[in-house]
Parts: C-alpha cells; structure tokens; sequence
C-alpha cells in the first residue's frame, strides 16, 4: 500500500514539473520583422515576433491620413508617418502620358491646421503651346481639385504666375512644354515635357499684419549624409519682392574633415540663377562649427521668383543640415485694400536727339543706392519712328552688355515709335557698376530721330 502510494505521489509530481517546464516557456508569436510589416502567421508557438499585420489598427486614428485599410497597426504607423513628414508625402509620376499621376498626401499650415487630405489622383492633359516653349503650373486648391496655369511662349519661357499665399492653393510641380510633345519626362531629351518641383515647403514665408511690412523665413533640410548638389529639398516662390538679409546654418553632425559651404540663388525663370552672395563669401561651416549665420548681399528678390539652396561643399562625415533664409518684405495691401508694391521702383534714362546714328554709348549711369539694383525692363521710344529697318539699342554693364541672348535686345519696329523688352539676361545691377547705351541698328529712311532709352528697375 506504501509503494502503491509513492508511485501514485512520484507521478504527480512528474506531471506537476511538466506543467511548471510549459509555464515557463516563451510563447512562439509565429512571426518575425520586415518589408511592409513584417511576415509570419498568427500566434501559434513558443518563439518568435508578432507581425504588425496581425495587431488591430486604432480606428480614431483614421482622420489623418488615408492609405489603405486602418484594419492594422501598420497602416496606422503609415498613417502618422505621413502625417509627420508633410513636406515629403506629394510625389508625381508620369505614365508615358501628357499629365501627372499626384500620389496622396497632406497638406497643412504652419500652425498645424490641415487644408488638405488628399487622396491623390490624375491632373489634367497639358495643352500644348502653339508656336514657342512655355512653363505650366501645376497646383491643387483645398477641395483636392487640380488644375494648370500656363506662362507664355517665348524661345526663353517666364515662370507662370504663381497663386498667392491668401488663395487657398498648393502649387505642386512646373513643366516645360514644347509644341508637338506628347508624354511628360524627368529628364530632357529635347523633344518631349519635362517637369519639376516648384513646391513652396514647410515654414514657407511668415507674413505680418496685411498693412506693415515683415520678415520672412524660408528653410531646407538634408537629411542623413552630405552631398554636393542643387536644389535641396526643392524650391520656394516669393509671392512678393523679398530682401534677402542673411543665412544661418546648422549641422546635426560636423564633418571630420573639409568645409560644409552652402549657396542660395534665385532665378525669374527656373534657368537662369544668381547667387546671393556675390559680394559676401558663401555660407561656410568648418569641421568645427555646428551653427553660424552669415550676411547675404543686401539683394531684393522680385516678385515671383524662386530660391534654391545648392550644397557647393559637403564636408567629410558631415550629416543633417538645416539651412535658413532670413529677408525683408513690405506691405502687401495699402489701408484703402488697394495692392501696393514692394519695393520702389526707379528709372534711367539716356537720349540722344535729333536724327539717330550707330553709336557705342560713352555717357555713363553709375549705381549710387549703396544696394544691389535688379533691371525689370528696358523700352525704347523716338519721336520720328523709323522706316525700312527697326531700331536695336543695347544696355551695358561695366562695358559688357546685359543681353547674352542678343535678341532679347529692346527693338522699334519699322514704322512704330515704341519697343520694350523685360528679358533681362543679366538683371543684377550691384553698387559701385555703370550703365551705358549703345545704339546697334537705325532706320533706313527715315532712321529714326529723338530717342530716348528708358532702364526700369527695382
């Protein structure tokens, strides 16, 4: 009865050490990390990781983002990645077609309210220009709904006007459009459109009160490892005239070795770009520094430009760079609600009376502002118009002309008395530099008499 007692005492304690083994176990969840949350099945063992897929989604969560379903804890990470990195979540994609595939993203204001959840889409077809290249906008207002603007065609197209700041919408993407094309590119191979990003990005210009002038800020940001390159983080437009005033500069991680040098230009046509710091050394971080600011040239950037940051110098080790911009602007509506300019404008002028002759200019218009000048515009206009040929003048800087393209040169047609041109190759007109007129091309009965040559500029 003993033995019988003990055996029936030694096989519980055998099952009891079994159970206390199975309890202390770890669970096999059946799952493991990777792409896209990871794979696996449902829980089922002893060892292992729970697959993101297989934990139910927080459905409150839904409102700020749509990307898929919400079923899971993924498509709600993805959710608020997508909301946290709103600078970064509109991509375009072209389909071998004459508009844009937009992806879904979010778009919202500086003090975090969202205008726009969208859930991405096609744009419009391009409409082709008719005889000359042109720019074309692409933007989207609150409602998600897409739509171009076009600039006008020329051999050198101007940028499109861009929406202001109070209309409500987002622009997206800028393409160059050519007569006869037909599919939308990233690269140009010289036939067919290609396009890139003019979006305005995060913290884009702080406006003041509507009837005093204020201070804009505008920011790019490389994350991770430094290259050289331009265009960092895409572009911004100054809906109005801006004094460039400074740049700042930080970096997360200094370079071992070598500068991180950083330069800013702005650009009337997305083609053309001029530095900020003509006359100031560009923006340099030694492998010392992680933060420093730097004077621009007291330069004002017109309406309806746009401004790049170009690393020049990456900088050996150096990693996440932040670049500020700091400028000036004035009121953007007078107290009668009438828009008001942003800057004064002026003029120069040169005449010369009497009949005309081909002539290299030796009066001289020097820049006394003690600031950096920017030409809008030269028109000519003469008393007696001219007869069988037109009149050409050319406007030099310091003795070279400001008109590289040399068609571009402001001209009165035979029999007209007037002619403007506001393709200014060469706009900057710094401190200290002269201006002179040159007459290039006269009537040839009559030539042309009493001219008088007319420099506007801001």
């Amino acid at each position: 009865m003993a033995r019988e007692q003990s055996f029936t005492i030694d096989l519980l304690n055998r099952f009891n050490y079994i159970d206390r083994i199975i309890r202390t176990q770890p669970y096999i969840l059946g799952g493991s990390s990777g792409s896209d949350g990871g794979g696996g099945t449902p829980p089922g063992g002893f060892i292992g990781q729970l697959p993101q897929r297989q934990v139910a989604g927080d459905t409150t969560e839904s409102f700020l983002f749509t990307s898929g379903s919400i079923g899971t804890i993924i498509d709600n990470l993805n959710n608020i990645r997508a909301w946290l990195l709103p600078a970064h979540n509109f991509w375009a994609e072209t389909n071998e077609s004459n508009n844009l595939y937009i992806s879904s993203g979010s778009w919202y204001y500086q003090n975090q309210t969202a205008p726009l959840i969208f859930t991405g889409g096609y744009s419009p077809a391009i409409v082709n220009p008719t005889t000359n290249d042109r720019l074309a906008l692409l933007y989207t207002n609150r409602a998600g709904v897409m739509d171009w603007v076009y600039g006008s065609e020329s051999l050198s197209p101007p940028l499109p006007d861009f929406p202001d700041h109070t209309s409500g919408s987002l622009p997206l993407w800028v393409v160059y459009t050519r007569p006869g094309a037909t599919t939308i590119e990233r690269y140009d191979n010289g036939g067919n459109y290609i396009y890139g990003d003019y979006r305005p990005f995060i913290n884009s210009i702080g406006w003041g009160a509507p009837e005093s002038s204020g201070s804009s800020l505008y920011q790019w940001y490389a994350d991770g490892p430094l290259s050289t390159g331009s265009g960092i983080d895409g572009v911004y437009f100054t809906p109005q005239a801006t004094t460039a005033k400074g740049v700042d500069l930080y970096l997360d991680t200094v370079g071992t070795s070598g500068s991180t040098i950083v330069d800013l230009q702005y650009s009337s046509d997305g083609f053309t770009w001029t530095s900020l710091f003509l006359s100031n050394p560009l923006p340099t971080l030694t492998p010392s520094q992680v933060l420093a600011s730097f004077p621009s040239d007291n330069t004002i950037i017109p309406v309806s430009n746009i401004i790049r940051a170009n690393i020049t110098s990456a900088g050996d080790g150096a990693k996440s760079l932040s670049v500020n911009f700091r400028g000036e602007f004035n009121s953007i509506t007078s107290s009668s609600g009438s828009a008001s300019t942003a800057a004064q404008r002026g003029q120069a002028i040169f005449t010369q009376d009497l009949n005309l002759n081909l002539a290299s200019g030796a009066l001289r218009l020097r820049n006394r502002l003690n600031r950096t000048l920017t030409i809008q515009s030269v028109s000519a206009e003469v008393g007696t118009a001219p007869g069988g040929a037109g009149i050409v003048v050319d406007i030099n800087k310091n003795g070279t002309t400001i008109f590289t393209t040399q068609s571009n040169r402001p001209t009165i047609a035979s029999g007209a008395n007037f002619g403007e041109t506001t393709a200014i190759d060469i706009p900057q007109w710094f401190s200290g530099d002269y201006l002179t007129m040159d007459i290039d091309q006269i009537g040839i009965s009559p030539v042309g008499s009493d001219l008088v040559v007319t420099v506007v500029y801001l």
